[in-house]
């Protein structure tokens, strides 16, 4: 048996915050074991921090806000996240809820975001995106838009497709698993700012589905 499925047999089926298949792929394709340092982005009442916590995981909860799309020097000068102490502290970010990657992730705030999150890891470290598939695909980002986001940065984009039976009904749940990890070699803060700055994605929107967010966004 796989560590990352052996270890999660301490923990009550009913406390999972994921299916458990999900959450054992999560651990094993960003090697998070006991003693592990993650970040947890957006779980809805922390209960994601909880069970990494209860797995022996050094794990912290950010439920994060975007910064205002309109105001640009805000989003390049302040950080979006706090300051842990260490800018490279840890080993995965998992993210499953944060309002800029509901957008367009071609856009400029969306690439910087990402890029202050990748400096935040130590080298060979992981971005982990969660997402559940919605009942109508064209309802959320495609693999294209993953792709056109990570494609300026340097590291390895690897997607998975689970789909489990729910806990709470008949019903098949589908997720979405995608990983990037980033490079052996140090890469400094304001290097990867300046990857995110210069890519020539910016000027469009990745999907037509992020498009129709902009345009109610804007009507509002």
């Amino acid at each position: 048996m796989d560590l990352s499925e052996s270890i999660l047999q301490f923990v009550a089926p009913q406390a999972f915050p994921l299916p458990r298949k999900v959450f054992a792929a999560v651990l094993k394709h960003n090697n998070i074991l006991p003693g592990s340092r993650v970040l947890d982005v957006g779980c809805p009442s922390s209960s994601l921090t909880e069970r990494l916590q209860q797995l022996g995981v050094d794990a912290v909860g950010w439920h994060a806000v975007a910064p205002n799309r309109g105001d640009t020097e805000t989003i390049v000068t302040q950080p979006t996240f706090p300051d842990y102490g260490n800018e490279r502290a840890f080993d995965a970010i998992i993210i499953r809820e944060h309002s800029e990657y509901n957008e367009s992730l071609s856009s400029l705030e969306c690439q910087l975001l990402t890029a202050q999150l990748m400096a935040s890891l130590r080298p060979t470290g992981s971005l982990s995106f969660i997402q559940e598939c919605p009942a109508t695909l064209a309802n959320s980002h495609q693999d294209v838009c993953w792709e056109k986001l990570f494609s300026s940065f340097p590291g390895s984009l690897i997607s998975e497709h689970i789909s489990v039976n729910s806990l709470w009904s008949n019903k098949r749940q589908a997720f979405e698993l995608r990983q990037f990890r980033i490079p052996a070699e140090q890469i400094e803060a304001a290097e990867w700012n300046r990857i995110a700055t210069s890519a020539l994605v910016h000027n469009t929107t990745c999907c037509d589905w992020a498009a129709r967010k902009e345009v109610t966004r804007r009507a509002a």
